[in-house]
């Protein structure tokens, strides 16, 4: 606990971010009551519906598109599009909340349940209106898979090491 202690304290002289509803200058690590709200619910599910299936999707290789409607239905799919394009607009923390909780039950279902985030991220960071209304709203609408493609020569499906450019000329 001492190191921690330190820890907090080296950051809160580095960083000095206000924790909300105080006038203190320190970090709080703590989740909100909205957070504990997302994780108890994404918890409930895990166990619910998860944690249940879990072995037969491993052992027959099935997708798992009933707990998929399911975590659609409730709301733990797609979590990060913004709510004017239909979705929570959640932010990255309480997104890996939702991955947290699920992944305890199936980390194969947690990651079917976060693909989807692969394809949005780009659009949502850098899509025109437009665009994100096209695409974003739909995967609100019903449950649908995004997936996205890259490789090139050098870099395979490495997105950090790719050189190619593609000029904007349109």
């Amino acid at each position: 606990m001492a190191f921690l202690g330190r820890l907090t304290r080296q950051l809160s002289k580095r960083f000095n971010p206000l924790v909300p509803g105080s006038s203190a200058r320190s970090i709080s690590f703590n989740l909100t009551d909205e957070q504990k709200e997302i994780q108890e619910t994404t918890y409930k599910f895990a166990v619910e519906e998860v944690v249940p299936t879990a072995a037969h999707y491993d052992e027959t290789g099935d997708y798992p598109w009933e707990v998929l409607q399911k975590a659609f239905d409730l709301g733990l799919m797609n979590t990060t599009i913004p709510q004017e394009y239909g979705g929570l607009g959640l932010s990255l923390l309480e997104a890996c909340i939702v991955q947290e909780e699920v992944g305890f039950g199936c980390t194969g279902i947690a990651t079917a349940m976060g693909g989807n985030s692969l394809a949005e991220s780009p659009v949502i960071i850098a899509g025109g209106h437009e665009l994100k209304k096209k695409y974003l709203g739909r995967m609100t609408e019903e449950l649908l898979i995004a997936a996205y493609g890259v490789t090139e020569p050098s870099a395979g499906s490495d997105v950090a090491s790719i050189k190619n450019i593609f000029p904007k000329s349109w």
